[in-house]
């Protein structure tokens, strides 16, 4: 576990941590099952290398003059955005970031850590990202208010895909029923907390955990 915490440093913006609640997010994403984590471990490699691909140049970020290992840092401000994350949304973050998202043809990653200066198709900046798929969620969670016997979370909040999936199909549920949906309400109604059992499974961080933490993030 002591590699993982390496890799993350929540503390390059000088942001004060006085708890191990300021730190939920990456906690959460160091204590990932292995499965998930190897997505995360990769990412924080690249990034931090400059070996992923910019959306504008088509080159990796160290190709490009001028690059600088210190412009790669992440501030905490990256984190905490993703409070209501299940670990399968952490997953799929991971992958969209690195660019393996399944199916996908651009040699760039379909989330970038920061937002390009001008648009490149199917590439959005991380924290719009974060907002639209919670923005989903919200409108997923309010259909089982209506309907709690669609079924379309699991015990975890997660989406049961094939359900939802059916569901689409059925209803002609599109990309434009999206779009509106996600757009027309005003944004109070997306301000809905969400469903994340993440810390009520046992997931439990020691204050020795968070001391190890803490240390190996000041050595960064």
């Amino acid at each position: 576990m002591i590699e993982r915490f390496q890799n993350i440093n929540p503390d390059k913006d000088g942001a004060s941590i006085k708890s191990i609640t300021d730190l939920k997010n990456e906690l959460q994403i160091i204590t990932l099952p292995d499965d998930l984590w190897v997505y995360w471990e990769k990412f924080l490699t690249k990034h931090s290398e400059g070996e992923l691909i910019d959306p504008i140049s088509l080159k990796m970020f160290k190709d490009i003059k001028g690059f600088k290992i210190k412009m790669m840092s992440l501030k905490r401000e990256f984190f905490k955005h993703c409070s209501w994350f299940t670990d399968k949304d952490f997953g799929v973050y991971a992958k969209h970031l690195l660019g393996e998202t399944p199916r996908r043809k651009s040699p760039y990653p379909k989330v970038s850590v920061a937002r390009t200066k001008i648009l490149v198709p199917d590439n959005i900046a991380h924290g719009d990202w974060v907002e639209r798929r919670k923005r989903k969620k919200v409108v997923i969670q309010d259909l089982l208010e209506f309907k709690p016997s669609l079924k379309f979370l699991d015990n975890g909040g997660d989406v049961v895909e094939d359900r939802w999936k059916y569901w689409k199909q059925r209803h002609r549920f599109s990309s434009a029923s999206w779009d509106f949906l996600l757009t027309h309400p005003p944004a109070e109604y997306f301000k809905k907390r969400l469903r994340n059992d993440a810390w009520k499974k046992g997931r439990r961080i020691s204050r020795r955990t968070f001391q190890r933490f803490s240390t190996c993030s000041r050595g960064l």
